[in-house]
């Protein structure tokens, strides 16, 4: 290895490395961030469970009345106790969707940003003056 050259690469190993720490303290931000999404997407059905259940319970309380009556009343009641499922099923398909499609998005960025990496070393290697230019004093 010439010793001319070793600024030069120590300059290059010195780009490559806080290339590589931006990189990986943004990925490492944002999954953090998308991790939400997926623990949305396991509790919400249970707690929309949870609720139908509750509203199974609610749905029988004492009656006075007519069989008819109220068989009546506790199908509507059962009818709304089942709607929180839906909810909490809705909402885990709507976040596992999009934690999918972020997820995704992170991954093409990832590369992406990879690929700028290796442009910009490339370049900064094939002009060693654009490392060591001084500022010109106005």
């Amino acid at each position: 290895m010439d010793a001319r050259n070793q600024p030069l690469l120590e300059a290059l190993q010195a780009v490559r490395q806080a290339q590589e720490r931006a990189r990986v303290t943004f990925l490492q931000d944002w999954r953090n961030r998308i991790n939400h999404l997926a623990t949305l997407t396991c509790t919400a059905p249970f707690i929309g469970f949870l609720y139908t259940c509750y509203g199974i319970v609610d749905s029988f309380p004492g009656f006075g009345t007519e069989k008819a009556t109220a068989l009546g009343i506790i199908a509507g009641r059962l009818s709304l106790a089942c709607v929180t499922t839906l909810i909490g099923l809705g909402v885990a398909l709507e976040c596992r969707w999009c934690y999918t499609y972020l997820s995704t998005g992170l991954e093409q960025l990832d590369l992406e940003m990879q690929n700028a990496a290796s442009g910009l070393l490339n370049q900064l290697s094939s002009h060693p003056g654009l490392l060591f230019r001084r500022p010109t004093p106005d």
